[in-house]
């Protein structure tokens, strides 16, 4: 399985450390399966919907720091799928953290991420 596109939609809260979205993935399957893999750390994926007939169970591996989608059918070829979710900015320099700096007397808060 290939990304090919992505279209994120999100929304961060600097102040609360927490942010959620949702994000449109289009991929090509290369060979025939029923199981997509996608890289988690930091925050929950609460919904997988896809453009098609396919349903999807989700099962999350913390210790490889991944979810596992298991599909309700093999595919292959062109594939598009959306992915909610939601999170909490966490402060080490990992995924999509928080970071503050001080303004004329004033702290202020700001979203980073190295794009991992």
């Amino acid at each position: 399985v290939v990304p090919t596109a992505y279209h994120l939609d999100i929304s961060v809260d600097v102040e609360e450390r927490t942010y959620g979205g949702h994000v449109l993935i289009t991929a090509e399957v290369q060979a025939p399966t029923n199981v997509i893999v996608l890289h988690s750390v930091g925050y929950k994926v609460t919904a997988a919907v896809f453009k098609d007939e396919t349903t999807a169970e989700m099962a999350t591996d913390e210790s490889e720091e991944v979810i596992r989608l298991t599909l309700s059918r093999q595919v292959q070829g062109t594939l598009q799928f959306t992915v909610q979710f939601d999170g909490s900015l966490g402060t080490a320099m990992r995924g999509f953290y928080s970071s503050s700096y001080d303004h004329e007397g004033s702290k202020r808060y700001l979203a980073c991420t190295h794009f991992e």
